[in-house]
């Protein structure tokens, strides 16, 4: 895996970090292949309602359990962060398996608040430096009411968000979890004017009220008050998946908006990790390298042309046997050009770590790739794959990914 931290750190906090998310200290070595993204929580368990009620709650469950897992497959570390290093609390109204697909991802929500290290103990806002954030990729907010009560202002969060800001840095917030951009006030103005968004709509917070859920009126609605801020709020009807990605900004509008928000948010950080790899080219017969954009086509790749004609992007993780993975990668990949190419695969671009790949593939046409995996030779490149690796995500993309 391509690696981002340096041998040495200035600061203890890093280390310290190490050791609660994995139990172990980590050589200098380990430390600097490790990939970090961070996850900003509320640390508040409950919301105060308009008539003064401390209305119970905390982090919605499908919502930070979903992309964080998909963060962890994608084989990043995650750093969870509260405002002063309080562990944070479960809204036991998302425990619950209807918010889920299907009762494994419900039971796989569950094992991973319960086993990961960093939601017991998580670092305060305060104790993440400059120096701290440069080493994070990405950052995620979670949401359930508690962010309403204490990430709405905080200073310290504002310094943070300012630097993914600053960086590009994919920058992800699903339902009332873009309340933390609220705090994001600079001294000229707001970080995310004219950004375009979603969030926890005011519908469906009435409905939410007018049911005798909320014990009382929520402080203000979320979408009104970012719109004040010059947020271009474009949410759909109540409780309809919706998620946005503007520039470096991902936001998803309520919890059935997680599958595809955190497609979105995979998708802009794969983007970002691989804009700066120069693609070569994959000759047939040649050892396969990690950490190295390939160009598997015929022609040499031409990102010039990529945004004509159907893209998908491919992420698969190993299936248990990390260390067989790429030898397991090399001949699907001749496979696949072998098999797809002749039925209208235009680009195949591969980037591989010991443990994942990334694949984008250019096709003449939606209906091309559609008829492609429905041939023998197509399920035979489904089921080589499904023999070493399992989906993360497949999804159609609109733009040039490099």
């Amino acid at each position: 895996m391509k690696r981002f931290f340096a041998a040495i750190f200035s600061l203890s906090f890093f280390i310290s970090c190490v050791h609660k998310v994995q139990g172990s200290t980590l050589g200098s070595s380990d430390q600097e292949q490790q990939t970090y993204s961070l996850v900003i929580l509320s640390e508040s368990d409950f919301v105060t309602t308009r008539e003064g009620v401390k209305h119970p709650t905390g982090y919605f469950l499908s919502e930070l359990a979903g992309p964080a897992i998909a963060l962890k497959k994608l084989g990043h570390r995650l750093i969870f962060a509260t405002p002063s290093g309080k562990r944070p609390t479960m809204d036991q109204v998302s425990n619950d398996g209807k918010w889920f697909k299907n009762a494994d991802s419900y039971e796989e929500a569950l094992r991973f608040v319960k086993e990961e290290q960093g939601i017991m103990t998580p670092v305060s806002f305060a104790s993440l430096g400059n120096r701290d954030l440069s080493k994070f990729e990405s950052v995620f907010v979670p949401g359930g009411h508690a962010p309403l009560e204490d990430l709405i202002s905080n200073p310290q969060l504002a310094r943070i968000l300012n630097h993914f800001h600053r960086e590009a840095k994919p920058t992800a917030l699903i339902c009332h979890g873009p309340a933390a951009l609220l705090s994001a006030k600079v001294e000229d103005g707001w970080l995310y004017a004219g950004y375009g968004m979603t969030a926890f709509s005011s519908r469906e917070e009435k409905q939410e009220e007018d049911a005798g859920h909320l014990d009382g009126q929520m402080p203000f609605y979320l979408d009104a008050e970012l719109a004040k801020l010059g947020a271009i709020i474009d949410n759909k009807d109540p409780w309809q998946s919706s998620s946005i990605r503007h520039k470096e900004l991902i936001t998803g509008q309520n919890p059935m908006s997680e599958e595809e928000f955190t497609g979105l948010f995979l998708e802009a950080i794969v983007e970002r990790k691989l804009a700066s790899v120069q693609v070569r080219t994959l000759n047939p017969g040649d050892p396969l390298s990690v950490g190295v954009l390939y160009s598997v086509a015929q022609n040499v790749f031409d990102n010039s042309r990529f945004d004509a004609g159907y893209r998908t992007l491919w992420i698969g993780y190993s299936n248990g046997d990390s260390d067989n993975f790429v030898r397991r990668l090399e001949p699907h990949i001749e496979l696949t050009q072998e098999s797809l190419a002749p039925q209208g695969l235009l680009d195949y671009i591969v980037y591989a770590t010991a443990g994942y790949e990334i694949a984008y593939q250019r096709w003449t046409s939606k209906e091309a790739a559609e008829k492609a995996f429905a041939t023998d030779s197509g399920k035979r490149v489904a089921s080589d794959a499904a023999t070493f690796m399992k989906p993360l995500l497949y999804k159609e993309i609109q733009k040039n990914p490099f």
